[in-house]
């Protein structure tokens, strides 16, 4: 399951021609864009071999530097929180979403969280032998 690109494909199906990026990019990146990472992962057991796994996320949205920045990203502030709700492509709900600016940038967190069965890897004990007795002998 590849939540990222998922998050990709939410994102453009939100913002038309919306420019995604994956990686940091050092330079040269267009503006207005996207870019998305996974910011922790949680893994708490369950009974038997079921896990609760909790993703948080961080989008950041850059908007075009050459015009009105806080209007952009009041814009995409509202959008996002009016229409990203749920990851289509890999069904899962958005919890905890949040819009923070920053430096001129919009920081959207959100978590993520999904149960799955984990296959153990481990043997488990086929048998246990016992030695036994009376104390004393008797």
């Amino acid at each position: 399951m590849d939540i990222i690109k998922g998050i990709g494909k939410q994102l453009a199906k939100i913002v038309s021609g919306a420019v995604i990026y994956r990686e940091n990019q050092p330079q040269g990146f267009k503006e207005p864009s996207f870019y998305v990472y996974e910011i922790s992962t949680l893994a708490k057991d369950e009974i038997t071999n079921y896990e609760m796994r909790t993703h948080r996320f961080c989008v950041v949205y850059f908007p075009d530097s050459k015009k009105d920045v806080n209007k952009q990203i009041d814009a995409m502030r509202d959008t996002l929180l009016d229409n990203f709700l749920v990851i289509d492509d890999v069904n899962l709900k958005l919890y905890e979403r949040k819009c923070e600016p920053i430096d001129g940038a919009l920081n959207f967190t959100f978590k993520v969280r999904y149960r799955g069965k984990y296959e153990q890897e481990a043997t488990p004990m086929n048998a246990l032998n016992q030695k036994g007795g009376l104390l004393n002998g008797s």
